[in-house]
This record gives structure tokens, C-alpha cells and sequence, in this order.
């Protein structure tokens, strides 16, 4: 595992600009990796939500996961539930 995952442990998502001041916003979850982007804050966080109600969706189809998948599954399952 990676040593700052904290399975089981919510932190705040972060909300950051980009490098280079392009105008757009990213939001990234920590545990997982997943991130969304946009123009604004608000469209960024949209897209956020969407990645990982996707990467749920995607993990939740497959037969067989790893350890540190398994792990992302039940986070992200108590997440957005």
C-alpha cells in the first residue's frame, strides 16, 4: 500500500488549480486517485462525482480484485452511499 492511504479514514477532497493557472480546477480524491476537472469549482466537483460513481460502477462489475482494489471498492461503496 501506498503510506499515506488511510483506508477507512475520510479526508476533505482537494480542490486545487492546476499548475500554470489555466483557468481550470481539479478535484482529486486521495485514496483512490480518482479526479475531476472543470472551469469552476462547481463544474470541477460535478465531474468528481460522476469519476467516481464510474469507477465504483467499474469496480462493482468485476469478478476478481486486489487487495488494494477490494479496498477501494468498500470506500468508495460507504462513500456514495
Amino acid at each position: 500500500r501506498h503510506p499515506r492511504r488511510r483506508h477507512g479514514h475520510r479526508r476533505r477532497d482537494r480542490h486545487r488549480r492546476p499548475p500554470g493557472n489555466d483557468g481550470y480546477w481539479t478535484v482529486q480524491d486521495p485514496v483512490c486517485g480518482v479526479f475531476g476537472s472543470g472551469p469552476d469549482q462547481a463544474s470541477a466537483i460535478e465531474d468528481f462525482q460522476r469519476a467516481l460513481r464510474e469507477h465504483l460502477d467499474v469496480l462493482s462489475r468485476q469478478e476478481a480484485l486486489s487487495p488494494d482494489l477490494l479496498a477501494q471498492l468498500a470506500y468508495l461503496r460507504d462513500r456514495l452511499s
